[in-house]
């Protein structure tokens, strides 16, 4: 049977826990992980003084959140956002999408106070095309959920535009040929010289 202590942070993880929070945990991750860190202490150890300053820090910091949690929810919740990322024929990309990558998106909608800690996407290390459901968490009793939409990045080179055809004029008087419109077509020299120019701004570009 697995023991447990009641506990009080001494301390704020933002979307883990805060300063003042009571919780039960086990006994071994206590002993183990928070008492050396000073992170947390026992319940019982913690004199009445101390333990209703914390209290009273612990309510504030919550009202605060819900708070900025509620008025957040008003503009963010089932929201959609996109993100276009170079990936390989199959879908993979070459990197991952990441919850500063989400924080990045979010905050280009407006001035969200939003650290990576607040996000929780349904899959870790988002390495296709596809699309993802995620939740901010800036309160337990206000969760946010999006959705996260990864589409391939377009190619960045340019595409050549075919030219019109264009009539052309002749002098009064002269005998009518049997085309009076051509197509304007580029010499080879031309062409190359193109294709080089397209090169230099996709390289800068990129």
């Amino acid at each position: 049977m697995t023991t447990t202590v009641e506990i009080v942070f001494l301390e704020s993880k933002p979307g883990y826990y805060d300063k003042g929070q009571l919780k039960a945990v086990k006994a071994g991750y206590f002993n183990n992980y928070l008492k050396p860190k000073g992170i947390a202490q026992l319940r019982s150890l913690v004199d009445l003084s101390l333990f209703s300053s914390l209290q009273k820090h612990y309510d504030t910091k919550q009202a605060e959140l819900k708070a900025k949690a509620d008025d957040y929810a008003k503009t963010l919740s089932n929201a959609t956002f996109v993100l276009t990322a170079k990936c390989q024929d199959r879908g993979t990309l070459y990197g991952s999408v990441s919850t500063k990558d989400v924080i990045s998106l979010i905050k280009k909608k407006g001035q969200y106070d939003l650290t990576p800690e607040h996000i929780f996407l349904s899959k870790k290390n988002i390495k296709e095309i596809g699309q993802y459901s995620f939740s901010i968490r800036l309160h337990a009793d206000t969760p946010i959920f999006c959705t996260l939409s990864v589409l391939p990045e377009e190619s960045k080179k340019s595409k050549k535009v075919a030219t019109p055809l264009k009539k052309i004029s002749r002098p009064v008087g002269q005998s009518p040929n049997k085309d009076v419109s051509a197509s304007i077509t580029a010499t080879k020299d031309a062409e190359k010289s193109d294709s080089t120019d397209d090169d230099l701004v996709s390289k800068d570009s990129e």
